[in-house]
């Protein structure tokens, strides 16, 4: 068993952290309670409470816990997954309205590349939606990761946060691992995630995300090639 020992102010640091974050969504479902059918506002309150308790709930074992065997290699941890499934549902559902298109074989054991564009420009949200809505579609099969960009990742504790979702860093190495070891990827226009398909013969599935950060989301994937 490894320990981790956190400090109490970097435990401090992060519930700051944690109540800004939650500040600010609660500050749009009020903007977008005032112009929303109610039982939407409410779906995404319930999800903010789900993720608030969660993430409460794992701040308060920082100081002394378990590595467990369930985090794999790339850092995803599919309790957390489960934990917060209620906020994602919430966005998916009650925010965003996503909508999702196409007759992609999802439950392949096949390992695929999605090669999505994405009009919303809210990295790292088009990511994680585009890999719920997978998961939702085909919960029987892995969760597929998404790729996040070097200026994302060096962001503070976005990366560790991020790894627990299944997020990636970009870069081929990474690409390569994962198809090689079965799971398929979200890459946003990437060629070096696209010329490793290639030399892999992975299937690749175009997928286009439309919408905008208060509006209704479009999820299109293609027949994969």
């Amino acid at each position: 068993m490894v320990l981790h020992r956190v400090d109490p102010e970097r435990r401090a640091r992060l519930e700051a952290a944690l109540a800004d974050g939650l500040a600010g969504l609660r500050r749009g479902v009020a903007a977008r309670r005032a112009r929303a059918l109610a039982g939407e506002a409410q779906i995404l309150e319930r999800g903010l409470q789900a993720l608030y308790q969660g993430l409460r709930a794992r701040l308060q074992t920082l100081g002394v816990r378990e590595h467990r065997a369930e985090t794999d290699d790339f850092g995803m941890d599919p309790e957390v997954w489960s934990e917060l499934r209620p906020f994602f549902d919430a966005l998916f559902d009650g925010w965003w309205r996503i909508h999702v298109e196409g007759t992609a074989d999802l439950a392949s054991a096949t390992p695929s590349l999605f090669n999505a564009e994405s009009s919303a420009g809210l990295a790292p949200w088009d990511g994680l939606m585009l890999s719920h809505a997978l998961a939702r579609r085909a919960p029987e099969a892995a969760r597929v990761r998404f790729l996040v960009s070097d200026a994302l990742a060096t962001r503070p504790f976005a990366q560790p946060a991020l790894a627990r979702l299944g997020g990636v860093r970009a870069c081929q190495e990474n690409v390569e691992r994962l198809l090689r070891s079965g799971r398929s990827v979200i890459g946003f226009s990437d060629p070096g995630a696209l010329a490793v398909a290639r030399v892999l013969g992975v299937p690749t599935v175009a997928a286009a995300i439309t919408g905008t950060l208060g509006g209704r989301w479009r999820i299109r994937l293609a027949t994969p090639r």
